[in-house]
């Protein structure tokens, strides 16, 4: 009988896929082990003291950064959701359509509202390769750490939308449903993230 004999090379990369298959939706939320293992059976209070206290992450990149803690009235928040949620929704879905445009409109509303640090960002999103999903993804989230943080701390926006964190990505963003829809990286991981609300 003739069998194909696998390389080792070839062995150790189906190795790493059924690994990270395995693994994949504990680690998305910080965890490499099952979930019915003791540490995954915390209390609530400690795990939502966890996901609070999670760092928001940096992404090394040549688009602008936003500086973390940033401040904004209630009635910029209010202006740049509309834009910032169809970017976030059309990512979550593997779309870029209507993405551009979006982020055209939020750097003009970011532009509006005195925001200099996320209007840098949001015209380096409008000017990223529409047909790349990766970068867009990439440019949404440098946008996105810090107007999440941003929107976060306007008890009226707080209220609203849920604000989400993964640390896969790493990344946090503002949506505005319940259900967690995580836009860096869509039906791979579509609900990986931890509620910061």
């Amino acid at each position: 009988m003739n069998r194909p004999i696998l390389s080792a090379a070839s062995t150790v990369s189906r190795l790493g896929l059924v690994l990270a298959l395995a693994v994949g939706p504990w680690a998305c939320q910080g965890r490499t082990d099952p979930p019915d293992s003791p540490s995954t059976r915390e209390p609530a209070a400690t795990q939502a003291t966890q996901a609070n206290s999670q760092p928001t992450g940096t992404q090394a990149t040549s688009q602008p950064t936003a500086a973390a803690g940033l401040s904004l009235p209630p009635a910029v928040v209010a202006s740049l959701l509309p834009p910032y949620l169809k970017i976030q929704e059309a990512l979550a879905g593997d779309s870029t359509v209507g993405v551009p445009e979006a982020a055209r409109e939020l750097a003009a509303a970011a532009k509006a509202g005195n925001a200099a640090t996320l209007a840098a960002a949001a015209d380096a999103l409008a000017a990223t390769d529409a047909a790349n999903i990766k970068a867009l993804r990439d440019a949404f989230k440098v946008f996105s750490n810090p107007f999440s943080e941003a929107a976060l701390a306007d008890p009226e926006t707080k209220a609203k939308y849920m604000v989400v964190h993964c640390d896969m990505a790493p990344g946090t963003w503002v949506q505005r449903h319940r259900t967690i829809r995580n836009p860096y990286y869509g039906a791979e991981m579509l609900e990986c993230g931890d509620p910061k609300n």
